[in-house]
Order: C-alpha cells, then sequence, then structure tokens
C-alpha cells in the first residue's frame, strides 16, 4: 500500500534502509535452491531454510570448494540484483514523492504488460495454439545441469585425491574403459531406473532429468574410487 511505502521510504528522515552487506554464501544457497526448484510446482519447491536444514552438509562442502573467483561472482551477482531493485532515496520529501509516483506508475505499466501478457497466452491457449516450443528449452536446461555437475565433481575427485593434474572430459559413450577403469573411480548412485551411466540427455524426459539432478545435487550419486580389488573386479566384469 502507499502507506506501508512511505514507512519504509520516510525512515527516521533518512533514505531507505541499508541492506547487509552481500556475501559469497547467500549467493551460493540461493542459486542451489533455484536449482533444485527448477521445474517443481509452487507447492513441492523447497523452503530456504528446510533447504538448508536438510542440505546443510553437503551445501558447505561444495561451497567449500569454491575458488575465490567463484565466490566473487557470487558476490557480484547479489551486488547486481540489489541494484536493479534497490532506487536510493534522498532526504528531500519532493523527491521522495516524486520517486514514489514515478514508482507507482512504473509499477502500473509492469501490470498492465503482465495481464497483456496472460490475456495473449489465454488465447493461445483456448485457439490451440503451439505453446509447446518452451518445453524443450526447460528441457535442456535440466541436461546441461547435469552434465555441469557430473563434470565439476569429475574434476574435484582427481584434483582432490591426485589422481592427475590434466584436464580429463567426462566421456559417456565410453564410460567404463575411459574413465572407471583408466582412473580407478566410478559414479555411485546413479539412479538404478535410469541405468546404465549415461549422457544426460539419453536418460529419458524431463521428469527423468529432473530424477536424476536431484541425485547430483543430494549427494546421493556422486563420484567416489575403487578399491584396487573393486576395480579388478569391474574390469573382469566389463
Amino acid at each position: 500500500s502507499k502507506r506501508w511505502t512511505r514507512r519504509q521510504l520516510y525512515l527516521g528522515g533518512k533514505t531507505v534502509r541499508r541492506q547487509r552487506t552481500p556475501n559469497a554464501w547467500n549467493g551460493f544457497v540461493r542459486q542451489r535452491l533455484n536449482d533444485i526448484n527448477e521445474g517443481l510446482s509452487r507447492g513441492d519447491r523447497w523452503k530456504l531454510t528446510e533447504f538448508i536444514e536438510a542440505h546443510n552438509g553437503t551445501l558447505k562442502h561444495d561451497y567449500a570448494k569454491l575458488t575465490a573467483a567463484q565466490k566473487n561472482a557470487y558476490v557480484i551477482k547479489i551486488m547486481k540484483r540489489c541494484i536493479e531493485k534497490q532506487k536510493i532515496v534522498h532526504d528531500n520529501p519532493k523527491a521522495v514523492q516524486r520517486d514514489m509516483l514515478t514508482s507507482f506508475a512504473a509499477m502500473d505499466q509492469e501490470v498492465c504488460f503482465h495481464l497483456q501478457l496472460l490475456h495473449s497466452l489465454a488465447y493461445m491457449l483456448v485457439f490451440n495454439a503451439d505453446v509447446s516450443t518452451t518445453q524443450p528449452r526447460s528441457l535442456n536446461k535440466l541436461i546441461s545441469k547435469c552434465q555441469t555437475h557430473i563434470q565439476d565433481e569429475l574434476d574435484y575427485i582427481l584434483r582432490e585425491k591426485k589422481i592427475t593434474d590434466r584436464k580429463v572430459t567426462m566421456n559417456h559413450a565410453n564410460y567404463e574403459r575411459s574413465i572407471v577403469e583408466r582412473y580407478g573411480i566410478t559414479l555411485q548412485g546413479w539412479p538404478s531406473a535410469l541405468l546404465p551411466v549415461r549422457n544426460p540427455s539419453g536418460v529419458g524426459g524431463r521428469e527423468q532429468v529432473r530424477t536424476l539432478l536431484d541425485a547430483l545435487i543430494n549427494k546421493s550419486c556422486t563420484w567416489t574410487t575403487l578399491t584396487e580389488d573393486e576395480l579388478h573386479q569391474r574390469m573382469m566384469s566389463n
């Protein structure tokens, strides 16, 4: 309401309430939350507090692996988002009023825009317009996230276990020979319904890719090293 907005703007005759200094942890957690909520209906989405409580160990583990550059990128992203959302208001009542009116006018325009957009979508649905073209893009995004997660974790275990210093690209087509047998590691916990391990683009539709992404994010599917006996048995069975 206008009354609430005025209270936010006239805080002790000063500027708008100051925001806390952005930090990389908040940006990292928010990004992970957005990833796991991708494609879920509103009632099924994770809430921030529940997400942190359920995945606290995994989040801390993954955050500890970030480089300084990656952490700075999260901070910059938060700052950009704050700049886009927040506009500094100076101690000038007329200026405040003018900015309020401008903001309300912009809000009205945005509401009108979204109403027009909803009207257009409703029209398309009523007349059986083809809106299915948005689905492939969403599916491809999930596939890309799976591929990125698999590659990032592969890089980490090879570096952490000091198996090799060179860059190794995930080979889905020749996974057993090129990855498992050569480096003695395996992608443990791949969803049984989606076996064998393969390129995420080939596991199925949106539901199957979503299942794989969830397993990768919550670490039920992760890279592990094999013992000499396990590796020998694996090579004999291949």
